[in-house]
Formats: structure tokens, C-alpha cells, sequence
């Protein structure tokens, strides 16, 4: 009930701002779970390039990544890296920002490979913020688009 109060408590622009994250993560969280990579692209640049119309005031890229990060918490699978950093990105480009997937690589002190997603806008890591630098980072894969 807390929680409801303070979703009720904040002002009209950012209720919607999470709604729309929360729909976003639940997209990306069955379309990952469900598509192949190469259709789950696709769909995030359509998604990200249909302006946002259900927002009045353009929010910031800490906005969104602030309304990815709270909403995601609400999905189950949600929280996984790849999910918040197509959100965001179909969330950034809703709004007009640019931004950049980036996925990089460790090793785990158990020897075990681990991997991590995050997403850039203006240069800065965005969404995904943390450890950056124990992962190396992948270059990203040229797909011939047929």
C-alpha cells in the first residue's frame, strides 16, 4: 500500500513515464525470452523510433533510466541487464536521445564468465551503471541485414 502512495503521490508526468517504462521492460522481458536477438533489434528500432505521445514533458535520460530502474523491479526477469537496456534504449528514442548497446565480458572469481548489457547516451553509461570497468568490452557484431 506504501508503494501505491507514492505512486499516487507523484505528479502526472512521471506516473506516466512509469507506466510507460513498466511496459517497456514487460515487452522487452517476452521478447527476449521469446524471439531470436536478430528479431528482438528490430523490434526495439521500431518501438524506439515511434515518438512518445502519452508524455507531456520531455524528461530527461536520468528520467528514464530512473523509470526503467523502479518499474523493472515490478516484472519478473525484469532486472536482468539485456531487459533495462532495451527499455531504455526504446525509451531514449521515444524521447529523440541517442543512445548505443553496449555488452562486455569478466571473469568471475569463480573462474565462470560473466557477461553484462548497459546502455549510453551522450557518452555516459545510462542504465547498467556498475563494475564497468572489470568487464572488457565487446565490439559490436556487423549483421548483414538480408
Amino acid at each position: 500500500m506504501r508503494r501505491l502512495g507514492k505512486f499516487a503521490a507523484l505528479v502526472r508526468s512521471e506516473r506516466m513515464l512509469l507506466v510507460r517504462g513498466w511496459i517497456e521492460v514487460l515487452v522487452m522481458r517476452v521478447a527476449t525470452w521469446t524471439l531470436p536477438y536478430r528479431k528482438v533489434e528490430e523490434m526495439v528500432e521500431r518501438r524506439a523510433t515511434r515518438p512518445a505521445r502519452d508524455i507531456d514533458d520531455k524528461p530527461d535520460r536520468d528520467r528514464i533510466a530512473w523509470a526503467i530502474a523502479v518499474s523493472s523491479g515490478y516484472i519478473p526477469g525484469g532486472t536482468n541487464c539485456l531487459v533495462r537496456a532495451l527499455a531504455t534504449e526504446v525509451m531514449l528514442g521515444r524521447f529523440g536521445y541517442d543512445s548505443e548497446l553496449r555488452f562486455g565480458v569478466a571473469r568471475a572469481a569463480d573462474g565462470r564468465l560473466r557477461a553484462h548489457a548497459w546502455l549510453e547516451s551522450a557518452g555516459r553509461p545510462i542504465i547498467g551503471d556498475f563494475e564497468l570497468d572489470r568487464y572488457v568490452t565487446l565490439s559490436a557484431p556487423q549483421v548483414d541485414k538480408l
